[in-house]
Parts: C-alpha cells; sequence; structure tokens
C-alpha cells in the first residue's frame, strides 16, 4: 500500500484511533458503567446513551478493544441494548487459552476463540444475567448480586409505568416458549 502511495500513519490513526465526539461521549458512558468480577470486565450501552451522546451507530463504537486493554481480566465483554428488545453482546479473550465462542454459539452468534458475538432477545437486564451466570458457569465462579448502575436506574424509571400500566397487565404478549432466543438464556 505504501508503495501505491498511501499514508500508512494516516490510515491507522482514521481506522483505529479517531473517533467522533459523539463516539467519544458513547465510549465514556460505557467506561463509566464498567463492573468487573472473578476476571470478567464488562460495560453497558443503553439506548439513553446513545441518544445522550448522538451516537448515530448500533454498535458499541469499538468501545469492546478498549475493555480489551484492561489489565487483570480473563474475558471482556460490551452490552448493546437495541431498540427491538435486542442486546448486542461482543466478548473477547483477555488471555491466552480461553475461548469466548461457546458462549456465543450457546446464544445463536458466532466468532472465534479469541473474539465473539451475539445478537440475543430480551431486555438489557434479563440478557445480562443470563450471561453473567452463563459465564460464572463456563469459568466455574459465583457472582454476587450488587445494584442497579444509573444507566440501568434511569432506564428502569423510564419503563417502570409502562410495566404498571393496565395494557402491561392485561394485553396479550408473547409467551416464553414462543422466544427461541429467551428460551436459551434459561
Amino acid at each position: 500500500m505504501m508503495e501505491k502511495g498511501v499514508n500508512m500513519p494516516d490510515l491507522y490513526m482514521r481506522a483505529l484511533v479517531k473517533k467522533s465526539l459523539p463516539a467519544a461521549r458513547y465510549w465514556g458512558a460505557g467506561l463509566s458503567s464498567l463492573q468487573s468480577e472473578h476476571g470478567i470486565v464488562w460495560g453497558t450501552l443503553t439506548l439513553a446513551d446513545r441518544k445522550s451522546a448522538g451516537y448515530g451507530g448500533n454498535d458499541d463504537a469499538d468501545l469492546i478493544n478498549m475493555i480489551s486493554a484492561i489489565d487483570g481480566n480473563k474475558v471482556g465483554m460490551v452490552f448493546v441494548e437495541q431498540s427491538d428488545n435486542r442486546v448486542k453482546i461482543s466478548w473477547r479473550a483477555l488471555e491466552p487459552g480461553i475461548d469466548v465462542s461457546p458462549i456465543a454459539k450457546h446464544f445463536k452468534g458466532g466468532g472465534h476463540a479469541a473474539a465473539a458475538g451475539a445478537d440475543i432477545e430480551g431486555w438489557l437486564t434479563e440478557v445480562k444475567a443470563a450471561l453473567v451466570d452463563s459465564f460464572a458457569q463456563a469459568l466455574g465462579v459465583e457472582f454476587e448480586p450488587g445494584g442497579l448502575i444509573p444507566a440501568e436506574e434511569a432506564l428502569l424509571a423510564e419503563r417502570l409505568p409502562f410495566f404498571e400500566s393496565e395494557e402491561w397487565i392485561y394485553g396479550p404478549r408473547r409467551t416464553l416458549n414462543e422466544s427461541r432466543e429467551l428460551r436459551a438464556l434459561y
């Protein structure tokens, strides 16, 4: 490429380093949500984070790569809430010998030993709980439940009125058996 006149330092900066201001704000939300337990580090990006940052994508803006640089962990994860009651998850193995692909495949995702992902149907809190449980089993660790992070508290406050409404209480909705992906969580 250099022989063709490509400025490699500029290409590197544009492709791997530079971020837009909205992407950087979105990263900030994800970084402020970081949690780490038993060798697993994860961040959460909510729809509210995306809106607040003005980020136009539906991905993690490469936040998983930043999380992968955090020392002292075996696995890195990012949960990205989607508008269609789905959650995108990215995993990275942070130590040799760790294979994240079986858990991604279990959730109908894919990838390879070092990097994998999945798109799972369900509410963010349900998906996170199921994934933490899956990793705890796979790595032979126990997690202690904790409180909600501020973004989750805001999301709960935003959505709670709907779940207290007669529409939710008495309205039709899919059963657990109608959701193949959600069944895989349990």
